[in-house]
């Protein structure tokens, strides 16, 4: 589990005039990331990707690779606009917490504080809560390729009730991408301002991020990469119809640019400083990198913030946050200590992991690679404690069953062993993914199994 100097140039001028300049000198330090990112599209049979590296408050590199389309062929460039999906979050924290630290928001408070109408259960979940993935929630993203506005986040917000809990809220962190509609009309109601007017103003104008928008027919004003679907089991990639990438916007559903999302990288680890202005207050950025609750399941030791993860890998402290539509894959990784800023597009649903760790290989001051983890043996009775049915209710479900040499998971027509590597904590390799995917079991305050952790989901033991 994952992403200037030359002040009074545009974003995309300081862009360019680095690939013209930089890259001859720079060429042989990012030869192997340019043979890593080739390797990886060809792998993945992903058509384009883009990729961006920033380090001590400047774009060091910045590269398109493949096509943007593979009907027209039309190559990737630095310049396209492309959706970040569920990066979409960091900015929605971000808008909220300057409420926060002008005291118009309190962390702790209900949010029936700010709005009213909700059932009883769901306005007592806390502001706090919904930000980081703890309220209980269901996740349903809402996704669909239907048009989505400013106004879908309160049409959304109110056709919530008690239905959207699958645990009591404060028990476990699960991924719930409703949680951050609720945080956009919370921006909305105390700011008394639309949300994306609010992104905008705190955010996109002061960084002069002038290619971020939430609006398609903004998008196809400029150059921009399309999704893609297929290229898996020897089908060639195919452009979606209509384009997916559509999400309840403070969701998912941002739309951005290279360049706009270093000066962002630049704003974030400069303390909210960029070329000597305080663009977004330091309390700001302390709120959204101070751990609140475990993650789980994906990498060991990570801790979700607001809108963002932080873990540490080999010895170096990372901040990050990826995004996911059909179509497209989307990292965000920081190095706040080194001040290094890795970021990753691709235009099919496949995160270029190699690409992100050959570049954090490059540039980060990373310790020896651990040794790969030793498969555990387990007894009969500490296999059986695993088994059972695990949900979020409304029908689905994983269930875990016991087999000849331990446990796994049934997923879909396939049994998929889990590998236990420590207590509680096992891999499994799921089918499509390149790398085995670490699983959790998670304990209650009796001590007994009450959650499977997987893919930054929870699903509640069903007894």
């Amino acid at each position: 589990m994952p992403r200037s100097p030359l002040r009074h140039l545009h974003p995309l001028c300081l862009l360019a005039v680095l690939l013209l300049v930089a890259p001859l000198a720079a060429q042989d330090r990012f030869a192997a990331l340019d043979r890593v990112v080739t390797d990886e599209l060809k792998e993945t049979q992903t058509p384009g990707a883009l990729v961006a590296i920033v380090e001590n408050g400047k774009v060091v590199y910045a590269q398109g690779y493949g096509v943007a389309n593979v009907e027209t062929g039309q190559p990737m460039a630095t310049d396209m606009v492309f959706p970040i999906a569920s990066m979409t979050k960091m900015y929605t924290a971000t808008s909220l917490m300057t409420l926060v630290e002008e005291g118009k928001v309190d962390l702790q408070a209900p949010i029936g504080k700010y709005i009213d109408g909700l059932s009883p259960k769901l306005s007592a979940v806390t502001v706090h809560q919904i930000l980081s993935h703890s309220a209980g929630f269901r996740d349903d993203a809402g996704i669909s390729n239907r048009g989505y506005d400013d106004a879908t986040i309160e049409e959304q917000v109110r056709a919530y009730n008690d239905t959207i809990f699958f645990t009591e809220p404060g028990a476990i962190f699960s991924y719930a991408n409703q949680g951050f509609n609720i945080a956009g009309l919370i921006i909305e109601k105390v700011s008394g301002r639309k949300y994306s007017q609010v992104v905008q103003e705190r955010i996109w104008k002061p960084l002069d991020m002038a290619h971020s928008t939430f609006q398609l027919p903004m998008v196809v004003t400029y150059p921009f990469s399309q999704t893609h679907a297929g290229g898996r089991n020897g089908s060639a990639p195919v452009v979606i119809r209509p384009m997916a990438a559509s999400a309840p916007w403070p969701v998912g559903g941002m739309f951005s640019t290279l360049g706009d999302l270093s000066r962002f990288a630049v704003m974030f680890m400069g303390d909210g400083r960029v070329d000597d202005t305080q663009v977004i207050p330091s309390g700001v950025i302390k709120r959204l990198s101070t751990p609140n609750v475990p993650v789980h399941s994906q990498v060991e030791g990570g801790q979700y913030c607001y809108g963002l993860e932080t873990l540490d890998v080999r010895g170096v402290h990372l901040i990050e946050h990826g995004g996911t539509l059909a179509g497209s894959a989307t990292d965000f990784v920081m190095a706040p200590a080194q001040r290094v800023g890795v970021i990753v597009f691709a235009n099919r649903q496949s995160h270029l992991t190699r690409t992100v760790d050959e570049a954090l290989e490059l540039m980060l001051p990373l310790g020896p690679k651990p040794a790969p983890p030793t498969p555990l043996a387990m007894t009969s009775a500490e296999s059986t404690e695993y088994v059972g049915r695990y949900s979020q209710g409304q029908g689905g479900g994983q269930e875990i069953v016991k087999t000849e040499t331990g446990i796994a998971m049934r997923n879909g027509n396939a049994t998929l062993p889990l590998i236990r590597i420590a207590k509680d904590a096992f891999l499994v390799q799921f089918p499509g993914f390149t790398d085995p995917i670490r699983v959790e079991f998670v304990r209650g305050p009796d001590g007994t199994i009450a959650y499977f952790h997987s893919r930054l989901r929870a699903q509640k033991r069903v007894t």
